[in-house]
């Protein structure tokens, strides 16, 4: 399983970063309950617990969903357009980015999350069209060919081969058994490299994924 407490703790350290530990934010989580928007909320929780100066002026659900996105935000902005970052989970950004257009108002210092070529080419069109004032955004890889590792891994264990001491962790979900394997991100896409991830993927369909090889050396690194 993708480790998303790491997922969402690097992009909400590098979102405090970005707005030197201080400013007021906007909150977008996925679906209550589901665990892997819970676990992500929790990272989200203790980095902002350690950054006071980081103040939530509005937190809501966004579903993973573009339009939901998009209406949360019009809404948040129609009341309140003083901010200074957006903090949320994947299939929110676009949608958070359309309403703030919408409103003709500016982009945010910084915003987090999406890792759908449909969010990286908006990235690169809004550079493009501002570029004495880039918007300050972040990807973090959240690879749908997590299933292709899991398969590589069975097979192995099917074959005798025996995983490292260590290997197996307790998965958020299932605290009371360490039955999990971590896959760490390892794909982290900044306005220092963006343009080259760009150029990797602008022939690829928007809807698709940034996402990593899940190559052999990569399964060796789970097993003695």
């Amino acid at each position: 399983t993708n480790d998303q407490y790491k997922w969402a703790k690097i992009q909400a350290d590098w979102l405090v970063k970005q707005l030197g530990g201080k400013g007021r934010i906007y909150r977008m989580d996925a679906i209550k309950g589901a665990p892997a928007s819970d676990v992500r909320a929790k990272a989200f929780e203790d980095v902002l617990a350690q950054n006071p100066g980081i103040k939530t002026i509005a937190h809501d659900y966004g579903m993973w969903d573009e339009g939901k996105g998009k209406q949360i935000m019009t809404q948040w902005l129609a009341t309140d357009s003083n901010y200074d970052g957006v903090l949320c989970q994947d299939g929110n950004a676009v949608g958070i980015l359309e309403a703030i257009e919408t409103a003709k108002l500016p982009y945010p210092k910084a915003i987090t999350s999406d890792e759908y070529i449909q969010y990286l080419k908006k990235w690169k069109s809004i550079n493009d069209a501002h570029p004495d004032n880039p918007l300050h955004a972040i990807i973090v890889e959240n690879p749908p060919s997590i299933g292709a590792l899991a398969m590589k891994i069975g097979v192995r264990l099917v074959q005798g081969d025996t995983l490292k001491d260590g290997a197996l962790a307790s998965d958020p979900s299932d605290p009371g058994h360490k039955n999990a394997l971590f896959y760490n991100p390892t794909v982290v896409i900044t306005n220092d490299n963006m343009e080259q991830y760009y150029e990797k993927y602008k022939n690829a369909d928007d809807s698709a994924y940034i996402d990593t090889d899940m190559t052999d050396d990569l399964v060796n690194t789970y097993f003695k």
